[in-house]
């Protein structure tokens, strides 16, 4: 039973995987699970994509995906008509000019829209499919795909950045940040070419990325703190069958572990049921062999008299003066039927010299006592007595012992 329990609470933890996914097949891929029950997080680093198949074995319930920025493009769009506002064709066409290459060739979000405004996220539909590619093929399913400066915290008006490998991840506004290489951004503040506080790397001014880094283990604690703060989420219009096709899987998991713990226990309760049965048929075989071997055959040879049943089992006891099984289940079964319960199963211990009836509704034991006084000269057992045991599963024994 300890077994079946820690099986079904392994089936419905709700431990969360969160997988940094890069823009190119050589980048490092960072992840992190957050252990229902455990302070903390667990976390790793692997080389590339093809070391994905190495976290797909975690039990976990739920994934979300954070990928690299330094691929997608953040807009602010002043689009006051809301008609217009509501067709993603129409913010396509007005960001169009500020990026470089094909406006089709991109799959575009709206974060939030207020009414002027309208902020909105941009990447190749190219590098949505090598992520998922990546993840399937490691046999992975989620519904959520994310940019990963949208993931650290904000406050208005301030810039936050962390180090992740060589890159550094910055946010700048609620709906948008950059993700640039280490030895760009380092050229790009020395040129003043973009305008960052002297306090954001460093407190020196002559030495603005020569500071203390961040290990990975503590970026991702960041991001797995403030990941719930995020809505962005790419797998929106024409990727949206990838929520569905993740709950399906989800479901399919659940449904045939379920169907696996189902024909466990079935095969489990009938094996055991058979070995009592088979100890039962084997105890009351030996007990029946007995009496048949000690009374009958040395004192009724050749003889056609009909004798009661009562007689027999009388003159056994009288001879052998022991634990006698059929005397017990003869007599036994005459307060079952009388009580006029519904017997499921019966259970003969030929050790312990007792005879459970398992049945599906019960009476008090002082009723079952009164009427074993009652009937005490009626039965061939001496000084038998009765309990009965309630079972988890809404059943009870009564359970008959003499000789106590």
């Amino acid at each position: 039973m300890v077994l079946v329990i820690n099986i079904l609470n392994r089936s419905t933890t709700q431990n969360n995987l969160i997988i940094r996914l890069g823009s190119y097949a050589t980048d490092p891929i960072y992840w992190c699970m957050e252990i229902q029950g455990s302070e903390g997080i667990t976390h790793g680093k692997l080389d590339n994509h093809c070391e994905l198949i190495k976290i797909a074995a975690y039990d976990y319930t739920r994934v979300k995906v954070i990928v690299s920025s330094n691929r997608v493009v953040f807009r602010k769009v002043d689009v006051k008509n809301i008609k217009i506002r509501n067709i993603i064709k129409a913010i396509a066409f007005t960001i169009e000019q500020s990026i470089v290459g094909n406006i089709d060739d991109f799959h575009i979000i709206i974060l939030k829209r207020d009414d002027d405004f309208c902020y909105v996220a941009a990447v190749e539909h190219s590098l949505i499919k090598v992520w998922l590619g990546w993840l399937q093929n490691a046999g992975i399913y989620t519904e959520i795909i994310m940019p990963d400066v949208l993931i650290l915290p904000f406050n208005p008006g301030e810039w936050y950045a962390v180090n992740l490998g060589n890159e550094w991840l910055i946010r700048d506004h609620e709906f948008s940040g950059f993700s640039i290489q280490e030895a760009v951004l380092k050229k790009l503040v020395l040129s003043r070419f973009i305008s960052i506080s002297k306090d954001l790397f460093s407190t020196s001014n002559d030495k603005p990325i020569d500071h203390h880094l961040v290990s990975y283990c503590d970026v991702l604690r960041i991001m797995s703190e403030n990941i719930e703060n995020c809505s962005a989420n790419f797998l929106r219009g024409k990727y949206a069958f990838c929520h569905n096709q993740g709950s399906k899987s989800n479901y399919n998991f659940k449904f045939i572990w379920l169907l696996f713990l189902l024909s466990t226990l079935i095969c489990s309760d009938y094996l055991i049921e058979n070995y009592k049965i088979g100890k039962s048929i084997d105890a009351l075989t030996f007990m029946s062999d007995d009496f048949h071997n000690d009374f009958f055959w040395n004192n009724k040879v050749g003889t056609t008299e009909i004798i009661d049943f009562s007689y027999y089992t009388y003159s056994y006891n009288r001879r052998v003066m022991n634990f006698n099984l059929i005397s017990l289940l003869h007599d036994s079964s005459h307060i079952i039927n009388d009580l006029d319960l519904s017997i499921n199963s019966i259970y003969l211990d030929n050790e312990r010299q007792t005879i459970s009836f398992n049945v599906t509704t019960i009476v008090e034991e002082s009723i079952i006592g009164e009427m074993l006084k009652k009937r005490e000269k009626d039965f061939s057992t001496s000084n038998l007595n009765a309990v009965t045991i309630d079972n988890d599963n809404g059943t009870y024994d009564v359970i008959f012992k003499c000789c106590q």
